[in-house]
């Protein structure tokens, strides 16, 4: 332990001492915290730039997944993926540009692609992307049952 010129200890010497590893492990945990601290920096950097566009095209067809949704409890929700197929064969996630669009909004909302069920009943929900549409059947129930937290 060492003291500074105020009479205080200096901890982080005191960490390299009591280290097993000795300098060599501090130095491994400040490298990789300063590395962990430059990924986040970044990605928080590239979160508010400008949003990537995704180039549609022409997709032959697109598919939504899951096609038939049973949603039961308060609780519960769905996340919708969307696909598009080219005529090259390529296939790409449309997900993020996809419009979602609810048959009835007092059954099920959908909110970037995540449905969420309001009140009993079934609707379709409605994805578009690229000049291609498909439908999403769900179907929601037990919503005024009470559905109490469990952790077993």
């Amino acid at each position: 332990m060492t003291m500074n010129e105020h009479g205080r200890r200096n901890e982080w010497i005191s960490l390299r001492v009591a280290s097993s590893k000795g300098a060599t492990g501090l130095r491994r945990l400040l490298v990789c915290v300063m590395a962990a601290t430059v990924a986040l920096t970044s990605a928080i950097t590239f979160a508010d730039d400008q949003p990537a566009t995704i180039d549609i095209g022409e997709p032959q067809s697109v598919e939504v997944f899951p096609t038939n949704v049973n949603l039961h409890g308060v609780r519960e929700q769905i996340q919708f993926v969307v696909t598009g197929h080219y005529a090259n064969g390529e296939v790409r996630d449309l997900t993020s540009v996809a419009e979602f669009v609810s048959s009835d909004l007092a059954i099920v909302q959908v909110t970037q692609s995540v449905g969420r069920p309001e009140m009993d009943g079934s609707a379709d929900v409605i994805v578009r992307v690229g000049g291609k549409e498909t439908i999403a059947k769900v179907i929601v129930s037990g919503q005024s049952e009470p559905q109490p937290v469990s952790f077993a």
